[in-house]
Formats: structure tokens, sequence, C-alpha cells
């Protein structure tokens, strides 16, 4: 295989987009965990997770990667997050789009220990300054998932601004759009000069009421034990319900998964329900 260098000196405007792959992202900065480089099964890579926020991924770029790799141009591995059960990916959906597109079963990847939330938060600062140029409609879309992710409820609108690279003022404006939104996190992080405190909004004409919901640590903290205490069946039931616990799965995605772990169950193994959910008597309705 052909050093990247070589190539680039040979074709430098079509490398060009290789060179700008291997630039550091925000996120890759930010991130304390040394990631792990690994050429893993493309199949096994999910990309189901709500961590490609463009609308729609570019053709010609999937048809211009797949030539430069045929020639032999050697792409940087992509980035995927492992929660003990999926490999979740976080940028490089072109780059696995080429390689499938030219039959290619296996690709080098940037491991990372993390969950889906993780690969989330990642995904949003993916193509912040490399690769396909991001649209105003992704953008949108980016500012949005971010702004609902609960990571954004700990911090200030100038943090976030300046994770995903984007203006202040953008951020701001959305997030007074989104802040009557009834999944809004109950803390919000003020920044004045450089002081930072919270202010917590969550009871701001509310009742209390005999049961809480937990708070978001607390619930990670939970599903976290329970999963490490599980066995591998189990694990994986656990990791379903926990990406859709904490809002990285819609309720939809929860369902799909649960039905394909089901189906790859043999039937004599399958568990029998343990509870049994009466039907109302004729007429007493």
């Amino acid at each position: 295989m052909r050093d990247t260098a070589e190539e680039s000196n040979r074709d430098p405007g079509q490398a060009a987009s290789v060179t700008n792959d291997m630039r550091q992202t925000p996120g890759d900065a930010a991130t304390p965990n040394p990631p792990d480089f690994q050429l893993v099964e493309i199949a096994q890579i999910r990309r189901d997770g709500q961590t490609q926020n463009r609308l729609s991924l570019d053709t010609r770029t999937i048809d211009r990667y797949s030539a430069l790799m045929a020639e032999g141009f050697v792409f940087p591995p992509v980035s995927v997050w492992f929660d003990t059960d999926a490999y979740w990916l976080s940028d490089g959906f072109h780059r696995l789009a080429a390689a499938e597109k030219l039959g290619r079963t296996h690709f080098r990847a940037s491991i990372r220990p993390g969950t889906l939330l993780d690969a989330q938060w990642h995904s949003y600062v993916a193509n912040s300054g490399h690769g396909l140029r991001r649209t105003s409609a992704d953008t949108r879309n980016i500012i949005q998932r971010a702004l609902r992710h609960p990571k954004a409820g700990t911090m200030s609108t100038l943090e976030i601004s300046r994770y995903l690279a984007i203006p202040e003022a953008t951020v701001r404006r959305w997030r007074n759009r989104l802040s009557s939104s009834s999944d809004e996190d109950g803390i919000r992080i003020v920044a004045r000069g450089t002081s930072r405190y919270a202010i917590r909004t969550e009871k701001i004409g509310r009742r209390s009421g005999r049961w809480r919901a937990k708070p978001a640590k607390e619930l990670r903290d939970g599903l976290t034990m329970m999963k490490a205490t599980a066995s591998p069946k189990t694990r994986r039931l656990i990791a379903i319900f926990s990406n859709w616990a904490i809002g990285a799965a819609t309720p939809g995605d929860c369902v799909a998964a649960l039905e394909q772990v089901i189906s790859e169950w043999p039937p004599e193994t399958a568990p029998e329900p343990r509870c049994h959910v009466a039907t109302p008597a004729a007429g007493s309705i």
C-alpha cells in the first residue's frame, strides 16, 4: 500500500480530502482516554445510533474516496466507541461507505471506551475542521442534537459554541428556542466573566410530587453497575434499555434492537414471560 504523503505530492488536488481527514478534531483533543487502533470488521461497527448528523451522505464524496482507496491512498482510521457490547461510529461514515463499495470487510478504527452518548457527543464535531464541509442544514441539525444531549446541560452556551466550532450567537439563539422544550435539562450553567454557576430550572412552576426521576448521573451509575454484574446476554439487553433511558436512542430504536436480540435466541432458550397481564372482562370497561 502506497504512502499517503507520496500520493499527496503526486496528485495534491485529488488527495486534499485525505490530508484534511488527518487533522485532529476538537473532540479528539478533549477526550481523556487515548484511542486503541485496531482493524475492525465493518459489519460490527454500528451506524444506527444517531451519530450521523448530516441530512444524507454525499454520493460524490463516497465515489471519490473509493477511487482513492482503489489507487492505494491510505485513509485515516474511523472513530468508534466501545461500550463492551457494540462499536458505535462517531466519525468516518463516508470512509466506511467507500470501503464497502469496494467490497472491503475491515477498516482501521480508533477505538475508545465509552457509551453511545459519548459517541454522539463526539460526532457533533466530527466534521468541524475536516472532511466534507457541513451544510447549513447539517449545522442546524448538529446544534439541535447537541443542545438536547445530556452533556450540554452542564455547559455554558459559550463552552458549547467553542466545542462545536459554531458562533456563540447562533448557539444561544437555538438554545433560547429550545428552552421551553419539556425534555430540557433541569440545570443551566451560566458563565459571567471568569465565574461559572448553575441555575436549577426544573422546579420552576412545578409542584413537587412523591416520586422523582433519577438524576442523569445516578441513572448512568446504576445502569453501569447492572451491566458489570450481569451475564453477557443480560448485559446486552441492559445496554439496549440504557441507550433508551439516557436519551441516546428513540423508543422505536429500542424496540427494534430488542426484536433483533430476541430473533437471535434459539426457540428453546427464549425466556418465558414472568408476568401475566389480565385481559379486562367483557363489559368491564
